[in-house]
């Protein structure tokens, strides 16, 4: 692991990144374009020499919190560690009085975002949420152009597929197997909505499953107007779209399966940013918002609650839904049985502690262990295997 380069001058403070995974390298190399004015500071236990690499004369890695705010003050955080660690890191930060952008899911339950954005306002400093496509001009362009091109809405539809073995930002992308797809993509869908009609989640009202759960249809209700979501992880292809329906069955459709995608209204298709690409991605946007304001800004824990909110309340449904299907005894699809199982025991295990979040094969071990005691004579029902566990 490096060492801090003690010529470094952390005199106005250093920018903190927590994480080593795929979405903390995506953020080192956008970083590495952007002219910033600290030194970087790399918080993982992970990754090695491949890390070292990545931030080789532009910083240091250290393996705790504790090492990294020994060298000096810190004048921003990234939070893009595991999921089920971003609460407690970002608490960690905030009662250090150091400003916050957290990645999605920033928080995975009501009680954690209320935490955290209890410390963001104890402490007067921003945390952001890391929904970024509140920094994507295709977006803002689409709900501009609903707005101006329909009446009431009667209808929304979202769909969101993945395809299998996906290459994203240079290398296959890969998905948290301790996180179901709701919380996954839930923030995703939350933020769309929010940024195109504003705050207004109004409770899911059906949900299936399919696969396990790696494919997921819900309905609900967003400032009471219905919404159909279709949400799918290992896919034939990959899919984004938001399509609106007003009163008289007009229909505006933004398909960004390719950025940044075409709007369609009135049988009309154009380009849903005719200035793409730009020369700051949506995620660089997204940096240099956060990096130019320290000091805390209410509207973004709104926006995290919101989003807290509705992620939470899809799992919760689709755990509901995994479990009544496990209790079944379903038989077939292996891959199926284990999406279900292992989503549905990962909150429980990391909580006791368990199970380490991040150890894919420790998981996945416990969820096959939990499969077999599902048809053992001795624990038929789910519940005396939850609890055997």
């Amino acid at each position: 692991m490096a060492e801090r380069d003690a010529s470094q001058d952390r005199q106005d403070g250093a920018l903190l990144l927590v994480g080593g995974g795929r979405w903390a390298r995506v953020t080192l190399s956008v970083l590495a374009r952007m002219e910033l004015p600290s030194p970087l500071l790399l918080i993982s236990r992970h990754g090695g020499a491949a890390l070292d690499a990545a931030i080789a004369g532009r910083g240091s890695r250290f393996e705790t919190l504790e090492q990294a705010l020994a060298g000096g003050p810190i004048r921003a955080a990234l939070v893009v560690n595991n999921a089920r660690d971003h609460a407690r890191t970002s608490l960690a930060l905030l009662e250090r009085a150091i400003p916050v952008l957290v990645e999605k899911p920033a928080a995975l339950t009501m009680d954690q975002a209320s935490a955290m954005t209890a410390a963001a306002r104890a402490a007067g400093k921003r945390l952001m949420p890391g929904h970024v496509l509140k920094h994507c001009h295709y977006v803002e362009n689409f709900a501009a152009e609903a707005r101006s091109g329909l009446g009431d809405i009667a209808a929304i539809a979202i769909t969101w597929r993945d395809e299998a073995g996906a290459m994203r930002y240079g290398e296959n992308k890969s998905y948290d197997v301790g996180l179901g797809i709701a919380e996954d993509v839930g923030p995703h869908i939350a933020t769309l909505l929010r940024e195109i009609l504003g705050a207004g989640f109004g409770g899911f009202t059906r949900t299936a499953i399919h696969r396990g759960g790696a494919s997921v249809e819900c309905d609900g209700l967003w400032r009471e107007i219905p919404f159909s979501l279709v949400l799918e992880r290992d896919g034939a292809k990959r899919e984004r779209s938001v399509t609106f329906t007003d009163r008289q069955g007009r229909e505006a459709k933004l398909d960004f399966s390719v950025e940044p995608g075409t709007i369609s209204i009135a049988g009309q298709s154009r380009s849903a940013d005719p200035d793409w690409p730009r020369p700051l991605g949506p995620l660089a946007l997204q940096l240099r918002a956060f990096l130019q304001d320290p000091n805390l800004v209410e509207a973004e824990l709104a926006e995290l609650a919101e989003a807290t909110l509705f992620t939470a309340g899809l799992a919760d449904a689709v755990r509901a839904a995994q479990a009544a299907w496990l209790a079944e005894a379903p038989a077939g699809d292996p891959a199926a049985l284990l999406t279900a199982m292992r989503e549905l025991i990962a909150p429980g295990l990391a909580q006791s502690g368990r199970w380490i979040p991040g150890d894919a094969q420790g998981l996945n071990d416990t969820a096959r262990k939990a499969l077999e005691l599902r048809n053992s004579p001795s624990k038929p029902q789910l519940a005396a295997i939850l609890a055997g566990l």
